[in-house]
């Protein structure tokens, strides 16, 4: 997605966010509309089944919509959501910890001839827990390294050091 593209689609986040802050739930079915594949995408890659990204999607909507006053208008709309929806995600994982089983793994089918979501998957499944939120975050999410930084609370260097080495790692795997 183009930087002009995203800054629009941002910029109609911002709006959307600060309509549900004064109670507009219309904003909330903007946010859906312009994160909501983005959310189920990361959440996805963090969580590694589609039914949980699901849920994540789901309650993430709803913290959205129940703590939307905490947003500021001109941050980044983009962060402020990757950031519940990590947070999310990693409580839904903490949570299902003991229930999990590797009969749960779904699959989201392919696009454009680009790597299947099992491949990709595996590929990530090769990094630590903090490299595949590093990777997943700057690439799927499309923040900048110093917003990964913050959100993880590492120095803005430090995320691009592990970023780099997990990409590395990942064209390694994928070369062997």
């Amino acid at each position: 997605m183009n930087s002009f593209k995203q800054a629009r689609i941002d910029k109609q986040a911002d709006k959307a966010l600060c309509n549900l802050s004064q109670g507009d739930m219309s904003g909330l079915s903007a946010i859906y509309d312009l994160y909501g594949r983005l959310i189920l995408s990361v959440a996805y890659i963090i969580v590694g089944n589609f039914t949980d990204a699901e849920d994540v999607l789901q309650d993430v909507m709803l913290l959205l919509a129940r703590y939307a006053k905490r947003y500021k208008a001109g941050n980044s709309p983009r962060a402020y959501v990757m950031s519940i929806t990590r947070h999310t995600a990693i409580n839904l994982i903490k949570k299902r910890k003991t229930e999990l089983s590797t009969d749960e793994i779904g699959d989201i089918p392919a696009r454009d001839g680009k790597l299947a979501s099992v491949e990709v998957q595996d590929l990530l499944a090769q990094l630590t827990e903090e490299e595949r939120q590093i990777v997943t975050l700057h690439i799927y999410a499309g923040l900048s390294h110093r917003q990964v930084a913050k959100m993880l609370e590492i120095s803005t260097s430090a995320a691009e050091k592990k970023y780099q080495r997990a990409l590395k790692k990942l064209k390694k795997h994928y070369e062997s």
